[in-house]
């Protein structure tokens, strides 16, 4: 049977592309009333990630050992990497009485969503493919064997999009930040908890 917290879970997916890290990281101006919890993953970073910040970036080894000691509350492999929550990080944002944020893959979403009742979710999206693949290639972290993983996966990912109560189409930065305050503002009032 699904946990029923205090308050709602806040879950980001979105396709490779879409922006949602840009899209959902209005929330960190809300401290107060937003906990975000940080991803392990074992990639190494980008150019314009740091450690602790964007992700806790772990060796593979790392990651298998924290799996097979059940540190974590989700995790699945995406692409080429394995991307994660730990319980803990997520166990400190509830203890601390705020409403908890978590990027997560589509799978990972699916996987909490049967673990917890009350979840807010989005996903994030371009207005094509074409776009995503565009936004992919001037990043310059791809190489051609990954983007042509990453648009067989955006099929996939956009296949689960209807089990989310909010798709953004991610055409304007600030109008998709402006669309995500404004469905929480309407949620979160409805239950007083965002006052």
């Amino acid at each position: 049977m699904a946990v029923k917290l205090e308050k709602p879970i806040i879950i980001i997916s979105g396709v490779a592309g879409s922006g949602k890290g840009s899209v959902w990281s209005i929330l960190k101006k809300y401290p107060d009333k937003f906990g975000i919890s940080i991803s392990y993953i074992t990639r190494v970073p980008r150019e314009d990630e740091a450690d602790g910040l964007d992700y806790n970036f772990i060796s593979e080894k790392e990651f298998n050992e924290a799996v097979k000691n059940g540190e974590f509350l989700e995790w699945e492999q995406v692409h080429f990497d394995k991307y994660g929550t730990k319980k803990k990080d997520f166990d400190q944002i509830i203890a601390g009485g705020k409403i908890a944020v978590l990027e997560l893959d589509v799978k990972g979403m699916a996987h909490i969503k049967k673990k917890y009742d009350n979840i807010i979710s989005f996903f994030i999206t371009t207005p094509t493919m074409d776009d995503a693949m565009k936004r992919l290639k001037l990043r310059r972290t791809e190489d051609a064997k990954s983007l042509k993983k990453r648009i067989s996966r955006y099929k996939m990912e956009m296949s689960y999009a209807k089990n989310y109560d909010h798709i953004i189409v991610n055409d304007s930065l600030e109008r998709a930040q402006k669309e995500i305050l404004d469905y929480l503002d309407i949620f979160l009032v409805a239950k007083m908890l965002f006052v």
